[in-house]
């Protein structure tokens, strides 16, 4: 009788065990995170360099405010203290916001414009009266700490985005009263 309960000796290699998967190529969910790494870096480059950009901005408007009262305080005029302080604000709005409007306000609504861009009005009172008729009276009363405190917070605290798209009225794009419509003849 024949024996098949021995183990066969049959032609069979060995097993062969398949190679370790490797970390290259990269799974497509790495992929993805590499690129928002990336993205996130220089998001956060460009972020760093705007912030230091405004800084610097900020930095040569608060020089511009510094020499005006400065000069103010050797040589008392107050029309030109306050016609270099309205100088500094507008070169400060013109950085963000080319349009050629904000140039042709001056008095009252000069100061209400300044107003509605800041979170909360600053120039009130007094100060508003200094920045809106100050710059026609040399002999003016005015209080330089204050106005300049109240310009430096005003550039602090007004949001760049609400320079670049002002609160422009329409009562107020035609700066103190002047009226486009002149054919009522």
């Amino acid at each position: 009788m024949n024996n098949t309960s021995a183990t066969p000796s049959l032609p069979l290699d060995d097993i062969i065990l398949p190679t370790a998967i490797g970390w290259w190529p990269l799974a497509p969910g790495w992929w993805v995170l590499l690129i928002a790494l990336i993205a996130l870096f220089v998001a956060g480059i460009l972020g760093y360099r705007e912030l230091r950009r405004r800084a610097a901005i900020r930095q040569q408007v608060f020089a511009l405010l510094d020499e005006a009262r400065d000069m103010q305080q050797q040589q008392p005029q107050a029309d030109r203290y306050c016609r270099d302080i309205n100088a500094a604000l507008k070169r400060y709005w013109r950085i963000y916001n080319v349009d050629d409007r904000i140039l042709n306000y001056y008095g009252h609504d000069w100061v209400d414009l300044l107003n509605a861009q800041a979170p909360a009005p600053l120039f009130t009172g007094s100060t508003a009266l200094a920045l809106a008729e100050g710059v026609y009276n040399p002999k003016a009363d005015i209080n330089v700490d204050e106005l300049y405190d109240l310009a430096k917070r005003w550039i602090q605290k007004v949001s760049v985005t609400r320079l670049k798209t002002p609160n422009f009225n329409t009562s107020a794009d035609i700066p103190n009263g002047q009226n486009k419509d002149t054919s009522h003849a």
